[in-house]
């Protein structure tokens, strides 16, 4: 017996899109869980699991959107073929490998799935994937048994899915993607976008950044800090002229780094960039950071933000940043100017409290 669980924030789309697929290519002994007024996904979706626990026949669980269209009549034979093998926990659609953020679709895209607005076809030889779409989220009797959403560090409706995908893979299981007829009716955009960057945050608080990481399953990385200070992160490297140890005691301007090239995994610069001087410095550290990471790593930015006093008030801060500074970087603004700049995909960008500018830069694959 397979159970599909659908959280209803709108009858009518549900009515008309997540139901009728259910309704027809449900099997006779499928149990239907409808969750309504939930105002967080990772709540719902736990005590949804701990209705589910303990069921003697139970063969998997399907997590769906209200707005994910099941046209696959082969759906839950597939599925049992997947999760005859032990090692697999998680099945989806779509996702991505070398995710390090909830901007999954950086990442190395494998999957395939219908959209209302573009289809997204990234067949791959290799199913394992680091990350899924929660649109259409196929948990095995093992995970049902063993995992659990984390509403106590994420809330309402963004990061449930990377989250728990990290958490079988952390616990040594494997996430894979599938080839399945769906069609996902979505709208797009991030919904709560503030909420989503707080989730995004903490998501990489905890799988990314976190030196503490049980898990031995994902991969080591070295991570590097511009500027620490006295407050570098934990089991980071801290490029610093004062507080680095050894070659890292050094300016960020002295490029280049004691680093090889695709060897750094995250960057994290707080508060140093606004004392490199714009022009000829500025883009040669920003090149700098693009070289030395790895294909998909990321580089996070706060920087105060032009014109309020932060930025310029410091008698330190040599360069001022704006939103659209970062554009520049991405090839958003002046794609074709002849600066030698490295273009970088975009993570998020935004400003806080009106005066803290925090970007999120990827290296492209």
């Amino acid at each position: 017996m397979f159970a599909v669980v659908v959280c209803i924030g709108n009858e009518s789309t549900y009515a008309k899109m997540a139901k009728p697929g259910i309704l027809r290519f449900g099997e006779s002994d499928t149990l239907v869980i409808e969750l309504r007024d939930q105002s967080s996904l990772h709540l719902a979706y736990n005590r949804a699991l701990e209705t589910l626990r303990g069921l003697p026949d139970l063969e998997g669980v399907l997590l769906i959107h209200e707005d994910l269209e099941i046209r696959d009549p082969e759906l839950f034979r597939k599925l049992r073929t997947l999760f005859q093998d032990s090692s697999v926990a998680i099945v989806g659609a779509m996702g991505a490998v070398g995710v390090t953020s909830l901007s999954w679709w950086l990442g190395q895209r494998r999957g395939v799935i219908k959209e209302s607005r573009f289809n997204l076809a990234h067949p791959h030889e290799l199913q394992d994937v680091d990350s899924l779409d929660g649109c259409f989220l196929a948990l095995s009797p093992w995970s049902v048994a063993n995992l659990k959403f984390d509403p106590d560090t994420f809330s309402g409706f963004h990061g449930y899915d990377a989250d728990i995908c990290f958490s079988a893979r952390a616990l040594g299981k494997r996430v894979l993607w599938e080839e399945f007829d769906l069609f996902h009716h979505t709208k797009g955009g991030y919904g709560d976008f503030n909420e989503f960057i707080k989730n995004d945050e903490a998501f990489r608080e905890k799988w990314i950044f976190s030196s503490g990481r049980s898990d031995r399953y994902l991969k080591p990385q070295v991570n590097l800090e511009i500027g620490g200070g006295t407050k570098c992160r934990d089991q980071w490297i801290n490029l610093d002229p004062v507080h680095g140890v050894g070659e890292f005691k050094i300016q960020a301007q002295l490029t280049p780094w004691p680093f090889e090239t695709n060897s750094v995994s995250n960057i994290f610069a707080s508060h140093v960039l606004e004392h490199i001087p714009a022009g000829a410095p500025r883009i040669s550290v920003m090149n700098e950071c693009y070289r030395v990471l790895e294909p998909g790593g990321s580089l996070e930015i706060r920087v105060p933000c032009f014109p309020h006093p932060f930025a310029v008030a410091d008698p330190t801060h040599v360069s001022f940043w704006v939103e659209s500074s970062i554009l520049y970087f991405t090839g958003d603004l002046a794609p074709d100017a002849e600066y030698g700049v490295e273009k970088w995909q975009l993570g998020h960008l935004y400003v806080v409290d009106g005066w803290e500018l925090r970007a999120l830069l990827i290296k492209p694959f």
